[in-house]
């Protein structure tokens, strides 16, 4: 699949740049760039956009898109409200770190109990999920076998009583399937919130202190008992770095959003996770509502 990266330029100090940053953005002049990855637009703008320049860099971009293109944004676009206003405003899916995100769930229990100094056997975990039960299988199986036990929170309960049998049939470990979001949520260390929506997690009733993940997209609960941790995002560390250079901008980017558009989504769960192991991917810090979380705060809910 063909990556197009987008960046803005840097802020002119000279003169001549100057001018010719101001003729690139009268005629809205891109410059594009080839590399190993894939191509690298830099829009002619390196500060926040107006509501009509983000309209005209959208437009432009939006013609040379297809469905079979990743599109990965610097650090400065993405804090840029109008470019991704009009984005959205386009549908044009963008990198963000949603798709790598599943495939540390395991990496970031471990990071939180090795903070908590606590054996991840003893966790007990509850899953809320409706609509994506197919493609986490395996997550869920890998789950089982790490932690004390598993609520899985479901309106679909039919589409996982086979998994409940086999599991318990073929290894021994028994899994709870139900609807029943209060009795099972408050039983439970750690939420892992997979496809409800910010609407359905409100309607849950969290312990007081709790850690909630939440996996698809951010979401914020408003509960006013709510003092627990809702970490909506996370940061990597990478030891092979050459997986995720592009070139001499790479620190332009988020590793895990280079590292999410490198992704083979053809291969398997398990060939997916053997690969971020041997590259030696690490979470690096969660993030909560709008900061990084500390490990005292994660020590505190312990």
């Amino acid at each position: 699949m063909d990556t197009i990266y987008i960046k803005k330029i840097d802020k002119p100090q000279e003169k001549f740049k100057k001018i010719i940053t101001f003729i690139s953005q009268v005629f809205n002049i891109f410059r594009i760039e080839k590399c190993e990855k894939g191509i690298i637009y830099t829009i002619p703008y390196y500060e926040k956009l107006s509501s009509k320049e983000a309209k005209r860099v959208i437009k432009k971009i939006s013609k040379k898109i297809n469905k079979n293109i990743n599109i990965v944004l610097s650090e400065k676009c993405i804090k840029d409200e109008e470019l991704l206003n009009y984005i959205n405003t386009e549908k044009i899916k963008f990198i963000d770190g949603r798709l790598l995100f599943s495939y540390l769930i395991e990496d970031i229990l471990e990071y939180i109990a090795k903070i908590q100094e606590k054996d991840i056997s003893k966790y007990c975990i509850s899953i809320l999920i409706n609509e994506k039960i197919e493609n986490n299988l395996e997550l869920i199986i890998k789950l089982a076998n790490m932690v004390k036990s598993i609520n899985i929170i479901t309106k679909n309960k039919n589409k996982l009583t086979r998994l409940e049998e086999k599991l318990y049939n073929e290894q021994g470990i028994a899994i709870n399937i139900t609807n029943n979001r209060k009795k099972s949520l408050l039983k439970s260390d750690i939420v892992l919130n997979i496809d409800y929506d910010e609407e359905n997690l409100n309607r849950c009733t969290f312990k007081r202190e709790q850690i909630v993940i939440n996996i698809n997209k951010q979401c914020i609960i408003k509960s006013k008992t709510f003092a627990g941790l809702n970490i909506n995002d996370y940061e990597i560390d990478i030891e092979n770095t050459e997986k995720i250079k592009i070139n001499d901008i790479t620190e332009k980017f988020s590793q895990k959003y280079i590292y999410e558009s490198i992704i083979n989504k053809k291969e398997t769960y398990n060939k997916i996770k053997s690969n971020i192991k041997e590259d030696g991917l690490k979470i690096k810090y969660l993030i909560g509502i709008n900061s990084k979380i500390t490990e005292k705060e994660l020590k505190n809910i312990n």
